[in-house]
């Protein structure tokens, strides 16, 4: 089972840092890691798949799920939900055709009859590694990430699959256990030093962990012509400050691949660090018209405005992503922006609460700043930073 080519990617550099009282989006776009949020029906048929005659109906049907899973559209992922529940009732003892009914619930949402069809894969055969991943992804989904973790870790230890090891170590990185993930990857490089996915995604870890040095030694190993390389690279030399060099990656990858997601970002951000911020403005807009659910695209945008002294425009631009795409760095973001740019402390702290109540652990900073801004601007003291 592959991961999902989408690269939904959960760990965009747009964080916002306040310092001194004031924030500032990071200079750098996404890591282009693979993310497993939805499965591809890549799963190959085992050479044994079908035991005894082959009828010409379970091939069929196997072929007809495979074909629509990888279809994508609501339709057709209702469709091979029926189709794998078919071929379960001729094959009910083979592990292969419950993968299949799985992999359909994934596609459909329905998380139920996919936790159902791998489990009863997994019974089957308890060393079915699409099982164990595919149980993986559904405990995942619904926020069970321990037990994610520890059916990623299974399938990797019993397959050395690099692909089991992308699952574990994206997930590891959600959770901000970045040596974990490194560990993993770094095992299944040695392993696979082939692997341009594995290659890929170590580098990132690596640069996560801030050994951006190491990263770009791995990726310069060999010469890169994937995508997802040449923007991951460029994506390490623009946190480095090296435009130009970006600039040659990011060129080089648009050659190969359309401008996705991703590729805007670091266009848009590379635009930036060259100073050029129409056209960095144009980008983020451009982004935001096409994924309005991404609040980096609205982070970016407002960064872009308030540089350029459009300070209302800005505070309107976060406001839409709230209201789209809430996230506590947007609200960060426009408290700065009222504080600082706006001359509005009051409605300032309105919006780092927010951003605290959201962020929790890791927003003691702000919390701080709330304090002396309550002490200094007579400003009403929130319940829970009344002194007891």
């Amino acid at each position: 089972m592959a991961i999902n080519r989408t690269r939904a990617i959960t760990l965009f550099f747009s964080i916002m840092i306040l310092m001194s009282g004031c924030a500032a989006p990071s200079t750098v776009g996404p890591p282009p890691v693979i993310s497993p949020d939805k499965p591809e029906a890549a799963v190959s048929v085992p050479k044994r798949a079908v035991p005894g005659r082959k009828t010409r109906r379970i091939v069929a049907l196997a072929d007809e799920v495979r074909s629509l899973l990888i279809q994508s559209n609501d339709q057709a992922a209702e469709l091979a939900v029926k189709r794998a529940g078919e071929l379960t009732e001729l094959l009910p003892n083979h592990p292969y055709p419950w993968v299949l009914l799985g992999l359909s619930g994934i596609s459909t949402g329905d998380l139920v009859t996919a936790e159902n069809g791998f489990t009863r894969a997994l019974n089957l055969d308890p060393d079915n590694i699409d099982a164990m991943l595919g149980l993986g992804d559904v405990a995942r989904i619904t926020g069970r990430a321990p037990i994610a973790v520890k059916l990623y870790r299974k399938a990797y230890l019993s397959s050395g699959d690099p692909l089991a090891a992308d699952r574990l170590a994206h997930l590891e990185i959600s959770l901000g256990h970045y040596d974990n993930a490194n560990t993993v990857l770094n095992s299944a490089y040695l392993k696979h030093p082939e692997d341009d996915r594995v290659r890929n995604n170590l580098a990132v870890t690596l640069d996560l962990a801030g050994n951006r040095t190491e990263a770009l030694e791995l990726l310069n190993k060999k010469v890169l012509v994937g995508p997802e390389l040449l923007r991951t690279r460029a994506m390490i030399h623009l946190k480095e400050g090296h435009p130009q060099t970006a600039a040659a990656d990011l060129e080089g990858s648009f050659e190969t691949d359309d401008t996705d997601r991703d590729g805007k970002m670091l266009l848009g951000i590379l635009n930036l660090q060259r100073g050029e911020l129409e056209a960095a403005e144009q980008n983020f807009r451009e982004i935001i018209s096409l994924y309005p659910d991404y609040p980096d695209g609205y982070l970016n945008l407002g960064f872009v405005l308030r540089r350029a002294g459009k300070f209302h425009e800005a505070a309107g631009i976060y406001t839409e992503g709230i209201e789209v795409a809430e996230s506590a760095d947007l609200y960060l973001n426009l408290g700065v922006l009222k504080e600082l740019y706006m001359g509005s402390p009051s409605e300032a702290v309105i919006h780092y609460r927010k951003f605290i109540q959201m962020r929790g652990a890791g927003s003691d900073r702000v919390n701080s700043w709330i304090s002396y801004l309550e002490s200094v601007a007579d400003l009403p003291v929130a319940e829970g930073n009344k002194e007891k």
